[in-house]
């Protein structure tokens, strides 16, 4: 068992070799093909005898049946279950754990708790590639919507084997390999694994890319219906043609399953897979200690070079992610500053600060347009490197904070932008459709919500606004 000071150690070890390795690359920009710039700033020392107490204490649990609740809003078989397998970034995953729930719900199945993973971009992947499901979801608010179980118990119950697999796609024997092997089960396939074959559902069906199904319980049990008790779900996500309404106002005393509308239960799973508690916390400590409680704009910017413009660098790419690669690759720092003071005007509102939200590998880009906006106007800039701060400050004894920092650092991000008068979103980001969930009517006044807008399309407006002056 890695001890609390050598896991610390090992993470500022970890995190300051990033660094370097970006200060590296931006320095070699023509040998990678890609410009990295970050300024972040590590504290000094992480101190393993401080006398400050972390401020937030018990954020994890060692046993998540603490949670349990014999009478949640809807009550499901606990004797069969469904395990989904998330895939790609942290609000791809979101998505996917909320449309397994609608599955679970419709198929009459307790959801398994299932595991939880890092961004690939997260350099702390070295140290583990999962995180707890503590730190991504609220567990207590989850609970009083539906039973689950966690992964041992699904083992326990199921003798540490799948009978039935729910597919989203086509799979192969080396994947159902790869996924038995990472949760510890076994997934017969009737291809030289031992035990009984585990059937695939839909059965006797292919599909070049995805499978795709309507919400409703006739279509999904047409898919999925078996009696078999312990399924597996394989990467989920927008396999469900649903669609997406905001939670808004009161959360429902009873849901009756037999009328309650598809697009009303979805909207349902999404009120109760809320960012968590501590998170909240922390990012309610930032708006009243930096932004100090005061009216703000955000932005959202995905648009970084690791991850995001990777795939602008391949040549076969879909006719509409070309056209976003092109706009995205032709602005400069100059075009999201001007964005952002003309949208501030456009409000007609007192506005004094912007936060801005971002991959950490984008930092060298986001502070060049801090630095116009500030020199340009009364905003004040706010960024992922203030709260670095604050936290080296008050949260230095958190070791549950440090183990998963930036993977916390960006659902607490999300939680500043909910909350801010008016939010810039990124084109087709889920991070930026899940935050967009968060900004109801019940939080933010509509007469500000109205003016959220996305940073592509105002660019774009703000350039034409330009032209015609010039014109005219």
């Amino acid at each position: 068992m890695i001890s609390s000071a050598s896991l610390r150690s090992l993470t500022f070890f970890l995190l300051t070799l990033v660094v370097f390795t970006c200060s590296f690359i931006n320095r070699h920009e023509k040998l990678f093909n890609v410009e990295i710039q970050t300024n972040f700033q590590l504290p000094k020392r992480l101190n393993f005898l401080t006398k400050n107490q972390c401020p937030i204490k018990d954020v994890l649990h060692k046993d998540l049946s603490v949670f349990y609740n014999k009478n949640p809003l809807i009550n499901l078989n606990r004797r069969r279950y469904i395990l989904p397998y998330l895939r790609n970034g942290p609000n791809n995953q979101l998505i996917g754990l909320r449309e397994t729930i609608y599955v679970a719900i419709r198929l009459n199945r307790t959801l398994v708790l299932p595991l939880f993973f890092k961004h690939s971009s997260d350099n702390q992947t070295q140290l583990t590639n999962t995180i707890s499901s503590e730190h991504r979801i609220d567990i207590h608010e989850m609970a009083q919507l539906i039973p689950f179980v966690t992964l041992d118990q699904f083992r326990q119950s199921c003798n540490g084997q799948i009978d039935a697999v729910f597919r989203t796609r086509e799979f192969e024997v080396k994947d159902y390999e790869r996924f038995a092997e990472v949760l510890n089960v076994k997934i017969p396939t009737g291809d030289g694994i031992s035990g009984k074959h585990a059937t695939e559902y839909p059965i006797n069906q292919k599909t070049e890319r995805f499978f795709m199904f309507p919400p409703t319980k006739q279509e999904i049990n047409k898919m999925f219906g078996t009696t078999a008790l312990c399924a597996f779900h394989p990467y989920p996500f927008r396999n469900l043609r649903i669609k997406e309404v905001k939670p808004i106002g009161p959360p429902p005393t009873q849901i009756d399953l037999s009328s309650a509308p598809d697009e009303a239960l979805y909207s349902a799973i999404i009120r109760y897979t809320k960012l968590p508690r501590h998170v909240k916390r922390m990012s309610a400590e930032i708006i009243s200690t930096i932004l100090h409680d005061d009216f703000y704009l955000s932005l959202h910017w995905r648009f970084d070079h690791i991850d995001w413009q990777k795939r602008c660098r391949q040549t076969n790419i879909p006719a509409a992610r070309r056209e976003r690669c092109n706009a995205v690759l032709d602005l400069e720092p100059d075009n999201i500053a001007q964005a952002i003071v003309t949208k501030v005007n456009d409000i007609n509102d007192v506005i004094n600060y912007v936060y801005i939200a971002s991959p950490i590998a984008e930092s060298g880009f986001v502070q060049e347009v801090r630095n116009i906006v500030e020199n340009n106007s009364h905003l004040k800039v706010v960024t992922y490197l203030d709260v670095m701060s604050l936290w080296k400050t008050r949260y230095e004894s958190c070791d549950w904070l440090w183990r998963d920092v930036n993977d916390l650092l960006s659902s607490t991000e999300m939680e500043i932008c909910a909350r801010s008068r008016t939010f810039i979103r990124s084109t087709a980001s889920t991070w930026s459709g899940n935050v967009l969930h968060m900004r109801t009517s019940d939080v933010i006044p509509q007469e500000y919500l109205r003016h959220d807008t996305d940073i592509l399309n105002l660019i774009q407006t703000v350039r034409k606004q330009k032209n015609d002056k010039k014109i005219s």
